[in-house]
């Protein structure tokens, strides 16, 4: 048998509230099955469930026990600033419990393309967050991308974009970016991309992140890897320094952040044997492989300053491990980093009390290094300046390492003294800059003089 017509048909959401949809077409498929066709025009007029509104194409295919929907669905809330697309999507809906695929870049309903997250814009080096909405600029990255499926979590009240496995179970590795409605405060957690770029020296964070958007400001709580050429020896004379001092309190790396990242950058036995050897002995026998790094800061909280427009550390840094060597220590300083137009740079002072520090200063192409320790500045002094250099592919930023002058530390400490202080002007940021230019133009001179004394013999 077959038949056509028009009808209606009654979608009851979560709260048993009755939406009615109109089918402009039913009947009998090839298969003997019935169908359903139906439009709808107004997204605010119709939603999936409280926090969803819907504008597109609705089907109904027997024996599907839920709709079939294809059009842009709209996430429901009123936040500052924030601007939601209905994003494009299809897919059965099971109206009780609300999972609507997410793409990796998303769309509205016409097509363009829409971003989540907490982005810092690479023009104007200014913060702003999104969620559903159109980018700022073609190059804008969030700092945790997330895709796989929508939801809303009535308990806190946020909707989280993230794997399925994810938003089911939050203590899970992987990326989720979410949203809670009623505070307007946005959440990310994984894998952490820095808006910054250090050329040779590369950023590696994992962690979770906290987007106020009322005040418009942003909080990290990471682990850093930090990797870049340098002595092996002088990093060991480093964490001998820090793991003889036994003042210094242990890094906790009985933290759930300490576990996602493990499950997230190592193999799962490689991670569940580590995490083994933390409960055991509070810390990993030795650095597991893909943990590993020139430092790797184990517990650090950045938040960035936009006045200065950079990501300043608060509190203890936490250093887990130089050159690959356990320390799991947590020591006074800092560690800054700094976004410009002009080139982003960064630095990194520990201060071991009674005058005992280090110094490790970039920007554009020099690492200088300073430190009350002679066997960490032994070593370094005793090679060429050619052996401080890597070499890097056409069109890279150069990179080499040296020890710098006073200006290097005196920068560092009024920095840290500044920061101590909640005076974190903008003013040593420019010190820091000049003086790096004028021992980049030392480090030159000291190469042309080599060149001179090899010509000469």
């Amino acid at each position: 048998k077959k038949y056509v017509g028009k009808g209606y048909y009654d979608y009851i959401d979560e709260t048993d509230s009755i939406e009615t949809i109109a089918l402009s077409e039913i009947g009998i498929n090839e298969t003997g099955k019935t169908f359903g066709n139906g439009v709808i025009t107004d997204a605010d007029k119709f939603r999936l469930s409280p926090e969803f509104g819907f504008i597109g194409k609705v089907a109904l295919n027997s024996p599907d026990k839920y709709l079939h929907f294809n059009g842009g669905t709209r996430p429901i809330f009123n936040c500052f600033k924030l601007n939601p697309n209905p994003f494009r999507f299809e897919a059965m809906i099971n109206p009780d419990s609300i999972l609507i695929p997410v793409a990796a870049e998303p769309q509205n309903i016409n097509f363009v393309r829409l971003i989540n997250g907490s982005i810092i814009t690479e023009d104007s080096i200014k913060l702003y967050g999104s969620f559903m909405g159109i980018r700022k600029t073609y190059s804008d990255v969030p700092f945790a991308s997330a895709s796989g499926y929508i939801s809303f979590n009535k308990n806190n009240r946020r909707f989280i974009v993230g794997p399925g496995y994810k938003i089911f179970n939050s203590d899970t590795s992987g990326n989720t970016v979410s949203l809670q409605k009623d505070f307007c405060m946005m959440f990310g957690e994984g894998n952490l991309v820095l808006p910054i770029e250090l050329g040779q020296v590369k950023l590696k964070a994992n962690g979770s992140l906290v987007h106020k958007l009322e005040d418009n400001t942003i909080s990290l709580d990471a682990i850093l890897q930090i990797n870049f050429f340098f002595n092996q020896k002088a990093l060991e004379a480093m964490a001998t320094d820090i793991n003889s001092n036994i003042a210094l309190d242990k890094v906790d790396l009985s933290r759930k952040v300490v576990k996602k990242t493990y499950f997230e950058l190592l193999d799962p036995k490689d991670a569940s044997l580590a995490l083994s050897q933390i409960g055991l002995f509070g810390a990993p026998t030795q650095t597991p492989k893909g943990m590993e790094s020139t430092i790797t800061l184990a517990d650090v909280k950045l938040k960035w300053n936009q006045q200065t427009r950079s990501f300043i550390s608060s509190g203890k840094i936490g250093i887990g491990t130089i050159g690959n060597i356990q320390v799991n220590k947590r020591v006074n300083g800092f560690i800054e980093i700094v976004k410009r137009r002009s080139g982003d740079f960064m630095t990194l002072y520990v201060n071991l009390g009674e005058d005992k520090y280090y110094v490790f200063s970039y920007t554009k192409g020099a690492m200088q290094v300073a430190s009350s320790n002679d066997a960490f500045v032994a070593p370094i002094k005793l090679l060429k300046a050619s052996e401080r250099k890597v070499k890097v592919p056409l069109g890279q930023q150069k990179y080499n390492y040296l020890i710098g002058t006073n200006n290097t530390l005196s920068t560092a400490r009024e920095r840290y003294n500044q920061i101590q202080s909640g005076n974190a002007n903008s003013e040593p940021q420019d010190k820091i800059e000049n003086s790096k230019e004028e021992e980049g133009k030392e480090e030159n001179t000291e190469s042309k003089n080599e060149v001179k004394k090899e010509v000469n013999n």
